[in-house]
């Protein structure tokens, strides 16, 4: 009688990491396209709407290419509308401040 061998299979154990490597291709792709869309649209505005909803719309989407692309991280990002928007003119400084004011005190009190 003839015995046939069994394939036996290895066992793969996969490589556990503690912490993932960051993906510094995806960080750097969005650094300068977040800030080039804002100057862009600050400048050539692509619809028919007060100056003021355009630079709205240009700092947003700067804000969304950083947040996809984590350039800088997130809570970071989420910062920006309160830099920007005074900058160039959505709202000003003193609305803001009465609006982010409460907010702040929540967060840190």
């Amino acid at each position: 009688m003839a015995t046939t061998r069994r394939y036996v299979k290895p066992i793969v154990r996969p490589q556990i990491y503690a912490r993932t490597p960051p993906d510094r291709t995806r960080q750097q792709v969005g650094l300068v396209p977040g800030p080039a869309l804002c100057t862009g649209f600050l400048l050539f505005p692509p619809f028919d709407v007060s100056p003021s909803a355009n630079a709205a719309l240009a700092v947003t989407l700067w804000i969304a290419v950083w947040w996809v692309t984590e350039t800088i991280p997130i809570p970071a990002t989420s910062l920006l509308p309160v830099v920007l928007f005074p900058l160039t003119g959505v709202v000003a400084i003193v609305v803001l401040t009465y609006t982010w004011l409460p907010i702040a005190v929540a967060l840190v009190g």
